[in-house]
């Protein structure tokens, strides 16, 4: 039965039958993946925005964290831990 054909009948169709290349596993990669994308980008911007960077310096982070998806934030949140961590060990 064709997908037409079932829709006219009140049938609910899932997005594996309609595609029967892609199987429902894969389908629910990609939904992982792009939730856990956009929870880094969220992460990433919660932290730049409540940190120090000022200035044209934390709109081109913004910008590279929206604009790269998964690796401008793991960038970001790797850059900025590393520099942390560098601003702790100098004694004051």
């Amino acid at each position: 039965m064709l997908p037409a054909e079932s829709a006219m009948k009140g049938e609910v169709i899932l997005a594996s039958e309609e595609s029967p290349l892609v199987p429902a596993p894969v389908d629910v990669f990609f939904y992982v993946l792009v939730l856990a994308g956009v929870a880094l980008m969220c992460a990433a911007l919660v932290v730049l925005f409540r940190g120090d960077a000022a200035g044209l310096r934390r709109w081109v982070w913004a910008a590279v964290i929206v604009l790269v998806p998964i690796v401008g934030p793991a960038v970001f949140l790797l850059v900025n831990r590393s520099g942390r961590k560098a601003k702790e060990k100098i004694p004051r």
